[in-house]
């Protein structure tokens, strides 16, 4: 079954509203390694402006899962989720997202393109607070579904050990042989 054309233009209705916590946005730092005491002291974040921790930029993919769901879930999408590669996504703030804050999302679909076989659908979030202002805009990640394995397609590692590597490059904690570490 192929992606569904006709999602495009189709808003799913909000998220159930999510309220931003302290300790989620501290849990969310820890793993993104964000380090910035604005991230998970309440002293730091109202040093520098705000009511309490700021999530790093990247905590709206928490918010963002819910909507995301809806349209896995969407029986006429003809998404197949086994077949799913992540593309990209980027993401725009009105205001940092601050613990406490409640956010609820909406996802809209805005394009679906078939090349060769595969399907690239893609959708933006928009993230509104309790007072209906919008809080950011994510363009989730487009979704690729392959009909046949690609070579070409492989995850780039744009992390926090500087930008891409060169190909065959480890990761630095993988660095010894595997040989060495089952012994």
């Amino acid at each position: 079954m192929s992606v569904n054309p006709e999602l495009v233009g189709r808003t799913f209705p909000p998220a159930q509203p999510y309220l931003v916590g302290r300790e989620k946005v501290r849990e969310f730092s820890r793993a993104v390694f964000a380090t910035n005491p604005v991230h998970h002291e309440p002293d730091a974040a109202r040093a520098a402006g705000y009511a309490d921790v700021v999530a790093p930029p990247t905590f709206a993919v928490v918010v963002q899962e819910a909507t995301l769901a809806q349209l896995l879930a969407e029986p006429d999408a003809g998404i197949d989720f086994s077949r799913v590669v992540h593309g990209e996504q980027s993401f725009t703030y009105d205001r940092p997202i601050v613990a406490g804050d409640e956010l609820t999302a909406t996802l809209t679909v805005t394009s679906v393109k078939t090349l060769g076989g595969n399907a690239m659908v893609t959708a933006q979030s928009t993230m509104n607070d309790a007072s209906g202002s919008t809080s950011s805009r994510r363009r989730p990640p487009s979704w690729s579904e392959e009909t046949t394995h690609d070579r070409r397609t492989r995850h780039r590692d744009r992390g926090r050990h500087g930008g891409r590597r060169a190909r065959g490059a480890r990761h630095p904690r993988l660095a010894r042989p595997l040989r060495r570490r089952l012994r």
